[in-house]
């Protein structure tokens, strides 16, 4: 049996029974990067805890399709969610992305009668403004993220719990905001190289060893990257988009039964093939996400939170209920007391093959 997802806490300070180099690599990933569950999604590395790729949800899609407009991404991926007829459960923290997601709602001009707001205070004090003139009177409202993620923890949501989750992966994070706070925006534009990557890891105080393998194991993947990994950014957009995909769309499910349909509003195949094809800005945080603010604009002629809002990490609905340790590839929710890492362990993984070649 194959993991696909494990709760990053387990990995950073668990405990292998039987320590192995590879084993002591991977959780030296975790210094840099506090969630480094990755799955390569072009199926090129192995990592040595067996993680396996949910098909067809998390496979990249057709990418030789043309690309559509950031906003007209949203609106499609909106209407696509109002046409399942279901109940829809939207997470709101007022944040960027989840106002985003509210705003295409608005924009596709439909009823909205199937589609609850949950939210908290927390979510109303981020943007006072949108609760106030779309969230209050335009829909039905559950402001208690707790019960919801309660009731999806005993499996008794019906429909879908729509989350902003993957647009930090389409804008090329995590790993790009990470490294801007470490080293500031230059660091971005800088080419990409083996050295480069090694010594910005190092900072993180991963190992040189660790560093080496770490970055050669994933450039083994560059050349089934739909786009060329020629600077800092790319190697990061890369690093988000093909390798956290899986386990930034499962942080949550992971908290929820099984058969709770949990949907990213940004995991759609148009928000993918929008991102490959782009450039982005990183000169500031501010610069990460105009595009979504603009739509927020559009729809709430808004201009203050077009220029001021920046990126920080909202309240979220996480921590309302526990994690479950990871999820097996058959679904089930491994609870902490049961999970034994050592079970997944693959011995012909890529970090180990890195090592024995040395």
């Amino acid at each position: 049996m194959k993991l696909l997802y494990a709760f990053g806490s387990k990995m950073r300070f668990g405990n292998f029974d039987q320590p192995r180099p590879d084993l002591a690599v991977m959780q030296e990933l975790y210094k840099m990067d506090k969630d480094a569950f990755l799955v390569d999604r072009t199926k090129q590395v192995f990592w040595p805890l067996s993680p396996t790729l949910l098909e067809p949800d998390f496979a990249i899609p057709d990418l030789s399709l043309p690309a559509v407009t950031y906003e007209e991404a949203g609106v499609r991926r909106a209407n696509d969610l109002l046409d399942t007829g279901l109940p829809i459960h939207a997470l709101w923290s007022g944040g960027i992305d989840s106002t985003f997601m509210l705003a295409c709602l608005l924009l596709t001009g439909r009823s909205l009668d199937q589609v609850t707001v949950v939210m908290n205070d927390e979510s109303v004090k981020e943007y006072p403004l949108f609760y106030k003139k779309f969230v209050r009177p335009k829909f039905a409202r559950l402001q208690s993220v707790e019960t919801i993620t309660q009731q999806a923890g005993h499996g008794c949501v019906d429909g879908i719990v729509l989350t902003g989750e993957l647009n930090d992966n389409v804008f090329g994070n995590p790993m790009m905001n990470i490294f801007f706070r470490k080293f500031g925006s230059e660091i971005l534009a800088k080419p990409y190289s083996k050295q480069q990557l090694t010594n910005m890891m190092s900072v993180y105080g991963i190992s040189y060893l660790s560093c080496q393998c770490i970055v050669e194991v994933i450039e083994s993947s560059f050349k089934n990257s739909p786009r060329p990994i020629d600077t800092v950014a790319d190697w990061a957009w890369w690093y988000g988009w093909n390798f956290k995909w899986q386990e930034v769309a499962l942080k949550l499910p992971a908290r929820f039964k099984k058969d709770t349909r949990v949907e990213g509003f940004f995991s759609s195949a148009d928000f993918q093939r929008w991102s490959v094809a782009q450039e982005f800005d990183y000169s500031s945080l501010a610069n990460v996400k105009l595009l979504p603010k603009e739509t927020i604009r559009k729809v709430t002629n808004d201009p203050d939170y077009y220029q001021t809002k920046t990126k920080f990490t909202s309240t979220t609905p996480y921590y309302a209920l526990p994690s479950n340790a990871g999820i097996r590839e058959d679904g089930y929710r491994i609870p902490f007391a049961e999970f034994d890492p050592m079970e997944y362990y693959n011995p012909d993984n890529s970090i180990a093959n890195w090592l024995n070649n040395q």
